[in-house]
C-alpha cells in the first residue's frame, strides 16, 4: 500500500521544523509575515480560521503546510535546543479523506509517525469534536538532534476534508503550552473546499 502524501509532509513538519527554524533569521521567507494586531488575534485564510495565541506570529508556511505561526516571546533555556534556534510552532496540513474511514486515516498517521520517529511514544490520544467536525487529539514524544520534543496533532476530519494542526514545542515546555495548544486547536474552523 502507497502512503498517502499527507503522512510524509506531516512526518517532515515534525522533523525539520526545528531545523528550519535555524535558519529563520537568514532566509527573507522565516521573517514574521506580520505582526498580528487585531483584538481577536485571528489567523484568516480562505479555506480557515485558528485563534493565535498572545505573542504568536504568522510566519512563512513551512513545506507542504497552509500556514505556519510561531511564539515570538518564547525563551529557550535547553541548550541543544538554542543551538538549533527552536521556537514552539504550529503548522497547518490540509488532506482529503478519499476512500478511507475517519479510523482508517488515524490509524495511518499514527503508523507513519511510529515508521518516521525511532522511540515515539503516545502518551495521550482522545476523541472529540471542533466545529461540528470529529477531531482527533494525538500527543507524541520523541527525540530528534539530541533534544526532546512533544508534538500535539488535532486531526480535524469532515465528509472528504482533513486539517491537521500540528503543535511543536520541547518536551521540557509542555505543560506551558499544554492549554493554549488544546485552545487554539479548539478554535479552529473550515470552510467547506
Amino acid at each position: 500500500m502507497k502512503k498517502p502524501i499527507l503522512i510524509v509532509v506531516i512526518a517532515v513538519i515534525i522533523i525539520t521544523g526545528a531545523a528550519l527554524f535555524y535558519f529563520r533569521d537568514k532566509l527573507p521567507s522565516f521573517k514574521p509575515e506580520k505582526e498580528i494586531g487585531n483584538k481577536e488575534n485571528i489567523l484568516k485564510k480562505n479555506n480557515f480560521s485558528i485563534n493565535l495565541p498572545e505573542g504568536w506570529v504568522e510566519v512563512a508556511a513551512l513545506m507542504g503546510a497552509s500556514a505556519t505561526a510561531v511564539d515570538s516571546n518564547e525563551k529557550i533555556d535547553d541548550v541543544k535546543a538554542q543551538r538549533i534556534n527552536f521556537r514552539s510552532y504550529f503548522s497547518i496540513v490540509y488532506d482529503n479523506l478519499g476512500q478511507r474511514t475517519k479510523e482508517q486515516y488515524y490509524q495511518e498517521i499514527k503508523d507513519s509517525l511510529k515508521n518516521a520517529f525511532s522511540g515515539i511514544v503516545f502518551p495521550q490520544e482522545e476523541k472529540g469534536l471542533v466545529d461540528n467536525k470529529d477531531v482527533y487529539f494525538l500527543e507524541a514524544e520523541f527525540s530528534q538532534q539530541e533534544v526532546d520534543f512533544y508534538v500535539m496533532l488535532a486531526i480535524n476530519i469532515g465528509e472528504k476534508d482533513v486539517w491537521i494542526v500540528s503543535f511543536n514545542t520541547l518536551k521540557t515546555s509542555w505543560n506551558n503550552y499544554k492549554d493554549i495548544f488544546y485552545q487554539t486547536a479548539r478554535s479552529f474552523k473550515s470552510i467547506k473546499i
